[in-house]
């Protein structure tokens, strides 16, 4: 019976591997816990949030179904004089698609800011012109990939959110509200602008369900949020 035999490096660079992964999670973990204590809510809570966050990225609840006109390809070979010829046949075709809400990211970050804006009503006007341009920004910005779903360069969205909440902020003189503002306009612009508009694009993607905030995986809404308060409070 043949046996395998591993270099004897093979084992310790797994365990390092490992412990590489798990020291980064462990950062990305406490920046997402700062960062929902700077929004202002409890320690236990901002931990509880993490998790619920990362569990419920894989949780997508359908909304509705909807019928998207798409076109199927079928190959076929035809005979002519004896020689065969294959063809492409285009036809057009129905397809059901599913619009569903992620859980971890888009309904906790939109609770979250919606938490924000019942704590810090007062800023409302900074909060809402920010979440206008953001919108617009990321509706501008925002790509349409078949099979892939809604793209937008990564830096855009939370460098787009940290300059707007800075210069609202200032506009309104609330300047301790920046940080704030920078992830209510990077929630609200990313979940409106990006993928709440493009919803009437459907067909172009091609998929059996579309998911607003992403699939299985931490979408832009979330992440935007993040590092647009990170971003913000190292600059301010």
């Amino acid at each position: 019976m043949d046996r395998q035999i591993y270099p004897p490096v093979v084992f310790p660079f797994l365990f390092f591997l490992l412990l590489f992964g798990l020291f980064f999670f462990l950062i990305f973990a406490s920046a997402v816990n700062a960062v929902f204590t700077t929004l202002g809510l409890p320690s236990w809570s901002a931990y509880l949030l993490f998790f619920l966050s990362l569990a419920g990225s894989f949780i997508n609840i359908p909304v509705k179904d909807v019928i998207v006109e798409v076109e199927e390809v079928r190959y076929a070979v035809d005979t002519f004089f004896g020689r065969l010829y294959p063809s492409r046949i285009v036809e057009p075709a129905s397809r059901r698609t599913t619009i569903a809400v992620n859980l971890g990211g888009a309904i906790i970050p939109v609770v979250v800011a919606s938490y924000v804006l019942a704590e810090k009503i007062y800023g409302w006007p900074s909060f809402l012109l920010a979440s206008v341009i953001m919108i617009v920004v990321c509706h501008v910005f925002s790509r349409i990939v078949p099979g892939v779903g809604i793209v937008m360069p990564n830096l855009i969205p939370p460098v787009s959110a940290c300059l707007i909440a800075v210069f609202t902020s200032l506009l309104f003189g609330c300047m301790e509200l920046a940080p704030l503002a920078a992830y209510f306009s990077g929630v609200m612009g990313t979940l409106v602008g990006a993928d709440l508009m493009n919803l009437g694009k459907i067909s172009r993607l091609g998929a059996r369900m579309v998911s607003i905030g992403g699939a299985g995986t931490f979408d832009g809404i979330f992440i935007t949020g993040i590092f647009s308060v990170i971003l913000t409070v190292i600059l301010v």
